[in-house]
């Protein structure tokens, strides 16, 4: 929560302030973020900053959830997927979010490294916002959802969901870990999305003589 000093300000200089913050979060990461740097590029003095965000870890929470509840609307949009699939509507979803980070890329990348950056000693304050902002969000996702077209239940083909997600969340971090780059993140994403498909399609879908 930033202050009221920060939200009297003209929105134009909000906008200012919170997009030299995220710059530099996104560029050096939490631990490695300078107040000094950001103050220096915004021309105030470091109290000033800090009368509109008490801590630079107040600062990073707001702008992760910020940027999290722009996600999170992406993926509550029902125009986002275009299949039954529950396997298929998440690489829908990951398609859409490319879209935003082609228009965000700052924003994005951002959000990319706060979900990731697990060594962060704020980052079990991340994972506590990612979870009260996300926790609601998964209605349109499973909303159109065919469960027939599975041969296992319900549960078990949701637990391979969570499994495939947490495996692309694992890479990803490995990605993070050398250094972040966009482009082989995307290629990543893709191949373990390739590699999930081809597993599950060996015993989480109907045959077609189950179907007749």
């Amino acid at each position: 929560m930033l202050s009221k000093t920060f939200h009297n300000l003209p929105p134009e200089r909000q906008q200012a302030v919170l997009d030299v913050a995220m710059g530099e979060f996104t560029e050096h990461g939490y631990e490695a973020a300078s107040t000094n740097r950001m103050v220096a590029s915004l021309g105030i003095a470091k109290g000033t900053l800090f009368k509109y965000a008490s801590t630079k870890a107040a600062l990073y929470l707001y702008l992760y959830e910020q940027v999290l509840t722009e996600l999170a609307l992406i993926q509550d949009d029902p125009a986002t997927y275009t299949t039954p699939d529950l396997f298929l509507r998440v690489e829908d979803l990951f398609e859409a979010l490319l879209a935003y980070a082609a228009r965000e890329p700052l924003r994005y990348r951002f959000s990319m490294r706060a979900s990731l950056d697990t060594r962060a000693s704020i980052a079990a304050e991340v994972e506590q916002v990612r979870q009260r902002v996300t926790q609601h969000h998964h209605g349109a996702l499973l909303a159109g959802v065919d469960w027939a077209l599975y041969a296992l239940p319900r549960e078990e083909v949701w637990e391979l969901f969570a499994w495939v997600m947490a495996g692309g969340r694992t890479a990803a971090i490995r990605v993070l870990d050398a250094d972040y780059d966009h482009d082989d993140y995307v290629a990543l994403v893709r191949r373990q999305f390739a590699l999930a498909r081809t597993l599950l399609r060996g015993g989480v879908y109907r045959r077609p003589e189950e179907e007749a």
